[in-house]
Protein backbone atom coordinates (compact mmCIF):
# COMPACT_ATOMS: atom_id res chain seq x y z
CA UNK A 1 0.00 0.00 0.00
CA UNK A 2 2.91 2.44 0.78
CA UNK A 3 6.01 2.61 -0.68
CA UNK A 4 7.21 4.95 1.72
CA UNK A 5 6.65 6.20 5.43
CA UNK A 6 7.74 8.17 8.74
CA UNK A 7 6.91 8.18 11.98
CA UNK A 8 6.80 11.33 14.16
CA UNK A 9 6.48 11.06 18.12
CA UNK A 10 2.30 10.83 17.70
CA UNK A 11 1.34 10.24 14.85
CA UNK A 12 2.58 8.39 11.21
CA UNK A 13 2.32 8.79 7.61
CA UNK A 14 3.07 6.95 4.46
CA UNK A 15 2.83 7.73 0.59
CA UNK A 16 1.73 5.26 -1.64
CA UNK A 17 3.21 4.56 -5.36
CA UNK A 18 0.75 6.91 -7.08
CA UNK A 19 2.20 9.87 -4.69
CA UNK A 20 -0.85 10.24 -2.16
CA UNK A 21 -0.08 10.72 0.97
CA UNK A 22 -1.82 9.26 4.02
CA UNK A 23 -1.67 9.72 8.01
CA UNK A 24 -2.79 8.95 10.81
CA UNK A 25 -2.48 9.07 15.07
CA UNK A 26 -2.69 12.12 17.09
CA UNK A 27 -3.30 15.50 15.49
CA UNK A 28 -3.15 18.27 18.17
CA UNK A 29 -1.79 20.92 15.98
CA UNK A 30 -3.09 19.89 12.49
CA UNK A 31 -0.22 17.21 11.69
CA UNK A 32 -2.12 14.96 10.04
CA UNK A 33 -2.74 17.74 6.93
CA UNK A 34 -6.54 16.91 6.80
CA UNK A 35 -7.70 19.93 7.08
CA UNK A 36 -9.01 19.75 10.78
CA UNK A 37 -7.58 18.68 14.35
CA UNK A 38 -10.06 15.64 14.55
CA UNK A 39 -9.55 12.09 13.73
CA UNK A 40 -6.95 9.33 14.51
CA UNK A 41 -7.24 6.81 11.19
CA UNK A 42 -5.44 7.32 8.21
CA UNK A 43 -6.73 10.22 6.43
CA UNK A 44 -5.51 11.54 3.47
CA UNK A 45 -3.76 14.55 3.04
CA UNK A 46 -5.32 17.61 1.18
CA UNK A 47 -4.05 20.00 -1.31
CA UNK A 48 -3.96 17.91 -4.27
CA UNK A 49 -0.16 17.71 -3.89
CA UNK A 50 1.63 14.22 -5.23
CA UNK A 51 4.05 13.20 -2.76
CA UNK A 52 7.57 11.14 -3.37
CA UNK A 53 8.94 11.39 0.35
CA UNK A 54 7.88 12.47 3.74
CA UNK A 55 9.51 13.20 7.21
CA UNK A 56 7.31 13.57 10.37
CA UNK A 57 8.65 15.62 13.40
CA UNK A 58 6.99 15.96 16.59
CA UNK A 59 3.44 17.70 15.82
CA UNK A 60 4.30 18.65 12.54
CA UNK A 61 5.16 16.60 9.09
CA UNK A 62 6.87 18.08 5.92
CA UNK A 63 6.95 16.57 2.19
CA UNK A 64 8.44 16.91 -0.94
CA UNK A 65 5.99 17.71 -3.84
CA UNK A 66 7.66 18.53 -7.32
CA UNK A 67 10.68 19.48 -6.03
CA UNK A 68 9.30 21.68 -3.73
CA UNK A 69 9.02 21.11 0.27
CA UNK A 70 5.48 21.88 1.86
CA UNK A 71 4.59 21.40 5.61
CA UNK A 72 1.95 21.19 8.00
CA UNK A 73 0.86 21.58 11.86
CA UNK A 74 2.75 22.89 14.61
CA UNK A 75 4.22 26.37 13.49
CA UNK A 76 5.13 27.88 17.09
CA UNK A 77 9.08 28.09 16.38
CA UNK A 78 8.29 28.72 12.73
CA UNK A 79 8.48 24.50 11.93
CA UNK A 80 7.00 24.99 8.82
CA UNK A 81 9.08 27.66 7.14
CA UNK A 82 6.89 29.96 5.52
CA UNK A 83 7.34 32.66 7.27
CA UNK A 84 4.99 32.91 10.48
CA UNK A 85 4.15 31.28 13.50
CA UNK A 86 0.41 30.04 12.82
CA UNK A 87 -0.53 26.51 12.45
CA UNK A 88 -1.74 24.82 9.19
CA UNK A 89 -3.74 21.73 9.21
CA UNK A 90 -3.56 21.81 5.48
CA UNK A 91 0.70 21.69 3.81
CA UNK A 92 2.07 25.22 3.36
CA UNK A 93 4.76 25.91 0.80
CA UNK A 94 8.26 26.46 2.45
CA UNK A 95 9.54 30.06 1.63
CA UNK A 96 13.09 29.89 0.52
CA UNK A 97 14.86 33.35 1.09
Amino acid sequence: MFSTMTAGAVHNCGVTQGGAAYCWGENYYGELGNGSITGSLPVAVLGGLSFTSLAAGTFHTCGISSGTVYCWGLNSNGQLGEGSTTNSTLPVRVVLR
